[in-house]
Parts: C-alpha cells; structure tokens; sequence
C-alpha cells in the first residue's frame, strides 16, 4: 500500500481512494489464535469491494428477521444435523453467509471458536445488534478475508442457490481454501439430473435461483484437493412433508467435505 498515493493493492489491481490510507487507523477486529486475518483484504478497510451488486440489492430490502419468523427454523433438521457432524471437529468456524446469524448460539454452545462474513450490512448490522459479541465481517464467499487452511470447520448454508450464475465452482475453491478439515455446503433448490443443463430463475430486480445439475456440482466437490465428500438428502421440516414428496420443494442436500488425512485417522474407522 502506497500511504502517500493513496492506493489499495487488491487481486494484483490498484484501487484509488480519495486521500491518504493508514491501515494502522482501521477498526480492530478480535483476533483468536490460530486464525490470521488480513486487515487489508477485509471490507472495513476496503470500500471497494462492499459496493453492492445489482442481484444483492433484493437481500436488502428483505423484511430483516424473515428466516427468525418460524420460531423452528433455530432447530432445523438440517442446522441440527450440520451441528452434530461440526461437533466431531470442534474448534474454530467460520459461517459463511451467516444472514442475522441463526446459527451463532447453536455454533458457540458447541465451544466453537466462531467467525462470519455476510455481504448484507442490514443482516450484519442485526447479527450484532441481537449478538454484541459476535465477530463478523462484511464479505463475500469468493474473496475469503483468511488465510489457507485456518478453520476446522466452514459452515455454509444455503448460500450458492443464490450466486451468480456460473460463480458456485469459484465458490467453492474459495470455502475450501480456507478450511482446515471439514466443509459443509447447503442448498434446498432441485437439483437437475443426467446431462441437463442448471437453471437459473431470476426476476428483473431479484436475487438468483439456482438449480444446479447434480453431476457436474458434485463433480467439482470430488475434484477438490486431498478431500473426500459425500452427499446427503432430506432435511424437510415435519410440516412439510407431504409437500416436499409432492413437489420435491423444501428437500435439502448437503455435502460434507472433509481433509482426506484426518478423515482417515479420526473418521473412517468410526462409521
């Protein structure tokens, strides 16, 4: 960073502000041991990248507490069964996609050494009001402020129904980046099957839905380095099972992705 120019080095690019910059004047994030941030790459620092895109706008005029208005989305099937598999890891996680942070209480009950980013700053902004002491940060699933390898554990749910089309495999590169042992990634949207090709529905103004081909999302899940995954469905909340049998709507599938050596030395003989 040049002081003087005024000038933020980000992705091999400059980005010129206005004025002198002096990262030692930046907000202090509480940083745990053993997870190294880069103040410069987080958007407290970096304005440019909290500019919002077009297809995130629709977020921030969603009513703020919707996913807190059925009083059993806390206890999901599925943030049920991600806690208990979290659980076999332990340590330090990072929610990626957090949303107002329905997970938080779950996630630091469990002991976890818990961090979040969440691209919204109305759902970030209620994340801290209802939780003061929570760490979050203002980013997005591509551009992961860590360093490689430092959570034990990624939590990501229901986040890539919503990225722009042809983004997920960046993604997911990027999620795996920054875990240390296991990775879990969410969707409740269809899934296509054989050769089809994935759709996207989005409405002029409205956020991204995606229903991705299962042969080529998990495809790119197989191909991640020194991983091994599978893939679980269902999830579906008691109320809505003859819908989800009906329709197929509400049925989640979730990937669990772990470091292939400690799967091997802490998970393979257990099951």
């Amino acid at each position: 960073m040049d002081k003087e120019k005024g000038i933020i080095i980000k992705h091999g690019k400059e980005a010129k502000v206005s004025g002198p910059v002096n990262i030692e004047d930046a907000p202090k994030t509480p940083e745990p041991i053993g997870i190294r941030l880069d103040p410069r790459k987080t958007g407290e620092m970096n304005p440019f990248a909290l500019r919002l895109m077009p297809w995130e706008k629709w977020w921030k005029g969603a009513p703020i507490d919707f996913m807190r208005r059925d009083p059993e989305e806390a206890n999901h099937p599925l943030r049920i069964r991600m806690g208990k598999e979290a659980a076999r890891v332990g340590g330090s996680v990072l929610d990626v996609g957090c949303g107002t942070a329905i997970d938080y209480p779950r996630l630091r009950d469990l002991g976890f050494d818990y961090w979040a980013i969440e691209p919204m700053p109305n759902f970030k902004a209620r994340a801290e009001e209802l939780h003061p002491d929570i760490r979050i940060l203002q980013e997005r699933c591509w551009d992961i402020p860590f360093d490689d390898n430092v959570f034990d554990v990624t939590w990501c749910k229901g986040v890539v129904q919503h990225l722009p089309t042809g983004t997920y495999p960046e993604a997911l590169d990027e999620l795996w980046r920054v875990t240390k042992t296991l990775l879990m990634v969410s969707t409740n949207r269809v899934f296509l099957d054989g050769d089809k090709p994935g759709v996207t529905q989005r409405k002029k103004g409205h956020a991204y839905n995606n229903h991705y081909n299962f042969k080529e999302f998990n495809g790119h899940v197989k191909r991640l380095p020194n991983s091994i995954s599978r893939h679980v469905k269902g999830f579906v909340k008691a109320k809505f099972h003859q819908n989800a049998r009906e329709t197929g709507r509400g049925i989640h599938t979730l990937f669990i992705i772990y470091n292939k050596d400690y799967w091997k030395e802490h998970i393979n003989e257990s099951e």
